[in-house]
């Protein structure tokens, strides 16, 4: 972690700088008595601090070096840390005098503190016995109370020239202050920087500082700095080259510490082509960003994209609005696929002020996705809505599967099954199934084999009647076998035959699969995305899968009826119904005087018969194909008879309205 500091490492290359400083300061104060003030000017995280200390540390050298370090007096002053006091002036006096006295010490026979007691007689001031000390602060005080008593700021410089020191006062931080407290402090310097042998070297943000001037004299901040710093060095801008390096630096090390693998040359292109290094123009823009990315970084890593992540947490920091605006136009989107380029229309790019933001919300939106309503949710970009809500709350939600769940899920085939239970049972299959039909997957995880995919066709085998989305799972299901080029036609083949074995159970995936490739021969249904890739294939088994999937409706055609009275308008019994209706007309019509005995069925019927607009919800006919193969022959006059005597039938507002319109077209 960075801290706020004096850093000793000349990051910057400000030492030679200092060194030429230092030289003109003592050969200034050497060849003459008369004091003044010297201003370092620069903003904030320019390293003002820095080439403070380094010209304190070479003017002391030189002292040490000619052997005369005894001859020297260094105030520091830091008025930042006596804001708490009330009163900075006398906090300042407090620290010059203490220091004034405490090195004279050395030199008695100059009598400092003897001369100073006596001038404050003078003024009748009687020093007490063991407060030298409190006198100097009370003499200095006067002195700057009255700065009309030329006699008492000569008998000040008497005494100092006599003690043969040289004072050399440092004072950092005073753009920091109020602005009250920054003209406390100015108004010393004004009455003070004139005494013999003494030297202020102040380092400041001169804009700052000229604004709190201005807030007691308008328009007059640059004029009266002007009458107190006698000299003014503006602090040389870091070079952006040396910038770069210690930003990568820094970035280097995190990620190492951190064991984060990320793309250099991407990055670098961000840096230079998106504009990203514009919002590092300090030290202390590297330092505050990287300070941030140890509390937020560690946590979120493996859940998000490290770009998207950076760049993101430099528009927080450096431009603020432009990450609000991200998170109120996009993240109303994050239920939903909603158009990727929305965000960078000409519309919404202009809400945008820095050329630069403008440039990285192309990056961070791309308009050129080859399906962007179907991400590569391993990527895990923000533009995906299922990711975009991690990068501002910084955790997952209680819905989603962490990346160490996924990796532990690819990794440990033993414990597959298990898992998979467990992440059913909290809700968060969905976000696994969308991660597993990625397919992007292999570029993250290739250490795997087909043993994933027997296990999540065994969890659809036994669990398949809890699991929401059923066509998505079985699409996961077709990409895994699909992703690796060099194994496609192999596991293709295994998953067929593991389809077409005979089995001694009800097999709802066995079922489900031989459904989509038994009707995709009469229609293409396209079951999964990526099924085409197969297609010749499962035809030329067509026959073999036809039976298999004949014998399994046969042998379970009362389990399948039984599931049409317990849940009339689940996902399976719409599906299998129909098929066990066509394939097998006796023996389905054999059942239904029995379905049409139950009430409940009734719901089945309503909702596959009607024709409803997907719209409004509204049905407006008859589905004359699903009517002839549901109620065949007389059965859909008996439907309508008993439907229209049903009374305790429990329907929502749109089956009640299906109800009525098929009682009225029948009457018609």
């Amino acid at each position: 972690m960075f801290t706020d500091t004096i850093s000793s490492n000349d990051l910057l290359n400000h030492r030679d700088f200092s060194k030429t400083i230092a030289s003109g300061i003592i050969h200034a104060s050497l060849n003459d008595s008369n004091g003044f003030v010297l201003g370092l000017s620069g903003k904030w995280g320019s390293g003002k601090s820095t080439l403070l200390s380094f010209i304190r540390e070479e003017i002391e050298k030189i002292f040490q070096n000619s052997n005369q370090i005894n001859d020297a007096v260094f105030i520091d002053f830091n008025p930042w840390t006596f804001t708490d006091e009330g009163n900075i002036k006398q906090a300042f006096l407090k620290e010059f005098s203490s220091s004034l006295n405490e090195r004279t010490k050395i030199k008695k026979a100059y009598g400092l503190a003897k001369r100073l007691g006596k001038v404050l007689e003078r003024f009748g001031i009687k020093p007490k016995g063991g407060e030298v000390t409190k006198d100097i602060l009370s003499l200095l005080d006067k002195y700057i109370d009255n700065d009309t008593s030329t006699h008492l700021k000569k008998s000040i410089d008497k005494s100092i020239v006599q003690s043969g020191k040289k004072n050399f006062v440092f004072i950092d931080d005073i753009d920091r202050l109020y602005p009250k407290q920054v003209f406390e402090i100015l108004q010393v310097l004004k009455l003070a920087a004139n005494f013999k042998n003494t030297y202020y070297i102040i380092a400041f943000d001169r804009e700052a500082v000229e604004i709190s001037i201005e807030t007691q004299f308008k328009d007059y901040g640059k004029k009266y700095l002007d009458k107190i710093i006698q000299i003014d060095f503006l602090i040389p801008e870091a070079p952006a080259e040396k910038l770069e390096v210690i930003f990568f630096e820094n970035l280097q090390l995190l990620l190492s510490t951190l064991k984060i693998e990320y793309n250099s040359s991407t990055f670098t292109s961000l840096w230079l082509h998106r504009g990203l290094k514009h919002y590092f123009k300090t030290l202390r823009d590297i330092y505050r960003f990287f300070n941030t990315l140890e509390l937020t970084l560690p946590k979120i890593a493996l859940d998000v994209d490290l770009h998207d992540f950076l760049i993101l947490e430099t528009l927080r920091l450096y431009d603020f609005d432009a990450y609000n605006l991200i998170h109120s136009e996009y993240g109303f989107r994050s239920s939903y696929f909603g158009p990727v380029d929305t965000m960078t229309s000409l519309t919404t790019l202009e809400k945008f002020k820095r050329i630069e933001t403008k440039k990285l919300i192309q990056y961070l939106f791309p308009i050129d996705l080859e399906n962007p309503l179907r991400p590569q949710s391993n990527i895990k970009r923000l533009h995906d809505p299922k990711h975009f809500d991690k990068y501002f709350t910084l955790s997952i939600n209680s819905k989603d599967v962490s990346e160490i769940e996924f990796q532990r899920f690819i990794t440990t085939p033993k414990a597959r099954w298990n898992q998979l239970r467990n992440i059913q049972g909290y809700g968060r299959l969905k976000n696994l199934i969308y991660r597993l039909n990625d397919s992007s997957i292999l570029n993250f995880y290739s250490d795997w084999d087909f043993s994933i995919i027997t296990e999540l066709y065994s969890f659809l085998e036994d669990c398949g009647e809890d699991v929401e989305n059923v066509n998505v799972y079985t699409d996961a299901i077709v990409n895994l076998l699909t992703v690796k080029e060099n194994e496609r036609i192999k596991y293709f083949k295994t998953f067929i035959e593991l389809i077409i074995a005979p089995v001694g159970a009800y097999s709802l995936s066995k079922t489900y699969f031989s459904h989509f490739m038994v009707l995709d021969k009469e229609s293409d249904t396209g079951f999964s995305h990526n099924s085409y890739l197969f297609k010749e294939y499962y035809l030329s088994r067509h026959s073999d899968i036809s039976e298999s999937y004949k014998t399994y409706l046969g042998e379970w055609k009362n389990y399948i009826i039984s599931k049409l009275i317990h849940n009339p308008l689940s996902y399976f019994t719409m599906l299998y119904i129909y098929d066990y209706a066509r394939l097998f007309p006796l023996e389905y019509e054999a059942e239904l005087n029995g379905i049409l005995n139950d009430e409940t069925n009734f719901i089945f019927f309503i909702k596959n018969i009607a024709r409803i607009n997907s719209i409004d919800n509204k049905a407006f006919g008859i589905n004359e194909k699903y009517k002839n193969i549901y109620l065949p022959g007389n059965y859909y006059k008996q439907f309508i008879d008993r439907l229209r005597k049903s009374k305790g039938l429990e329907l929502d507002k749109d089956q009640g309205q299906w109800k009525e319109f098929l009682l009225s077209y029948s009457e018609d």
